[in-house]
């Protein structure tokens, strides 16, 4: 009985693999698929496979994408051993099950568990020049954060210290386990079908073995000497890299068609390596797993509080428009003013809420250019100036001495002064009195202080008064806009700070630099928080 062995690829490495004989294979994306390809340009039941006559014939089940036998679309054919059939993203090659290579061992193999006491012991002995080798590859752990240009530069110390002609770095995906490049020297190996022997990789992913063959096109562990042939493959050599606990992917080399044979104490140097690598990988998906934990946590934070601020701010439009029913109902047109009045404030902090959450979402960039203080501050004050006089609520300007132009973003200083001195207006309500703007100047820079004589903070708001959801005002505030403004000022590279006594009043200071700061300095003399 003729038998055949299927091989599925994706983007040259192993997928998956079937062996056909008596009963005939579906391929596709569904569930009950004999043969399953995760892949968006497969279709549910993509291609059935079946032999008759001892002859493997294909037969498209009417897919959306097609299927293509040597780059030509088929609705049926024979296929034959060697025969290369493309499904998708996928590829689909064939042998018969006698011309079937297996895994022998043909050269070299360190098992699993022997990879930590190579590492160890590479570096430990420094007769065989390990240690410069696993020395610049750990340096760069502590220096390049991003994965894929970690991979790309560890790669490259390999090739420079090896005589290696071509190199991959395959990573497991944590979903669905699904090998991926994630680095490939010479530039560009990656776009053509990459030179990796599909037998070899899936062997180190099943028994996490590092492998070295010494001739490629006389090793059974390659599954093609069709592509060692076409890649001038003559030696190479792949090993797995592993965290603590788990596989995480594959190093691949080669020596590509030079004639230079890799050593025992080559793959040993490899395998160290791949250790390396692949604590490097555990440790990039363990600050990953962080990243995505706090980023959750942050956004469930976000949530209740602006679900609480929204929740506020329906009340008070249900209100208005009670009021407003109520005096159309009647002909009281009294109380459609008071309506139309709490409508109006409403809306004018449904447009403060959704300012602050702009800023507060963006990483600001500032648009820096020559800013008058003093004319913006009566901009400001001529925007709040009818708000201050019906809570009877006087605004003041003090200026030390003349003032030259601030280096800044003229927009961003206006929505920082807006919410300072909206927020002392608010501190005097009920009891009415002063909010006060002083403008002066060091040899550093610049002082904004904006105080009131309100109620001051409570001690145990003030310490957290720069985060976002954090208010005095209960659900009369966002409890962004003191963050958006600590956001704002720090991209000026200035800072912003408080002192406050409880039922006398408060005062906020911003400072701005002179000119914009390098990156890296700052103010370490300036306080974040007094409290009198």
């Amino acid at each position: 009985m003729s038998r055949f062995a299927l091989t599925f690829c994706k983007e040259g490495v192993f997928v998956s693999s079937a062996i056909i004989a008596d009963k005939p294979l579906i391929v596709g994306r569904a569930n009950e698929c004999d043969v399953r390809l995760l892949d968006n340009m497969v279709s549910r039941k993509h291609a059935r496979l079946w032999i008759e006559n001892g002859q493997l014939f294909i037969e498209d089940l009417g897919s959306r994408n097609g299927t293509y036998l040597n780059r030509e679309r088929i609705t049926k054919s024979q296929l034959h051993p060697g025969s290369e059939v493309t499904l998708g993203t996928h590829t689909l090659s064939v042998e018969s099950e006698e011309e079937q290579k297996t895994l022998v061992d043909t050269s070299s193999l360190i098992p699993f568990d022997k990879a930590s006491d190579i590492y160890v012991k590479a570096t430990q002995e420094e007769g065989k020049g390990y240690l410069p080798i696993l020395y610049r590859a750990a340096q760069l752990m502590g220096t390049v954060s991003d994965l894929d240009t970690l991979l790309r530069e560890v790669l490259k110390v390999i090739l420079d210290s090896m005589h290696i002609r071509r190199g991959f770095i395959l990573t497991l995906s944590p979903d669905n386990r699904e090998p991926k490049i994630r680095a490939a020297l010479p530039e560009g190996e990656v776009s053509a079908c990459p030179p990796l022997s599909r037998t070899l990789l899936r062997s180190v992913f099943e028994e996490k073995s590092a492998i070295l063959t010494v001739n490629a096109l006389e090793d059974k562990r390659f599954d093609s000497s069709e592509s060692v042939i076409a890649h001038n493959i003559h030696s190479a050599m792949c090993v797995p890299l592993c965290g603590r606990n788990d596989l995480l992917g594959a190093l691949y080399v080669d020596s590509g068609k030079d004639t230079i044979v890799f050593t025992n104490d080559d793959l040993e140097l490899l395998t160290a390596l791949g250790r390396v690598i692949g604590m490097a990988i555990e440790n990039s998906l363990l600050q990953e797993e962080k990243l995505r934990n706090e980023r959750l946590a942050a956004i469930g934070q976000a949530t209740a509080g602006i679900g609480h601020c929204v929740k506020g701010l329906l009340a008070g439009l249900k209100g208005g428009a009670e009021f407003v029913e109520r005096g159309v109902k009647d002909s009281d047109w009294e109380w459609v003013r008071k309506g139309c009045d709490l409508v109006n404030r409403v809306s004018d902090r449904i447009e403060e809420l959704v300012m602050n959450l702009m800023t507060f979402s963006r990483d600001p960039k500032p648009l820096f250019g020559p800013v008058n203080l003093p004319a913006l501050v009566e901009e400001v004050f001529s925007a709040i100036r009818p708000r201050a006089e019906k809570r009877n609520v006087s605004l003041e300007l003090q200026i030390k001495e003349e003032l030259p132009e601030v280096y800044a973003d003229n927009q961003d200083i206006f929505r920082v002064l807006m919410n300072l001195v909206n927020n002392g207006v608010d501190a005097c309500e009920g009891k009415g009195g002063k909010v006060s703007v002083l403008l002066r100047k060091d040899d550093d820079g610049f002082y904004i202080e904006v105080s009131d004589t309100g109620c001051g903070i409570p001690p145990e708001v003030a310490d957290r008064l720069f985060q976002a959801f954090v208010s005095t005002k209960g659900s009369r505030g966002t409890g962004l806009g003191l963050a958006c403004c600590d956001r704002l000022v720090r991209a000026h590279h200035g800072e912003i700070w408080v002192e406050t006594s409880p039922g006398k009043g408060t005062t906020f200071t911003v400072f701005l630099p002179q000119k914009p700061l390098q990156a890296g300095q700052n103010h370490p003399h300036r306080p974040t928080l007094l409290m009198r």
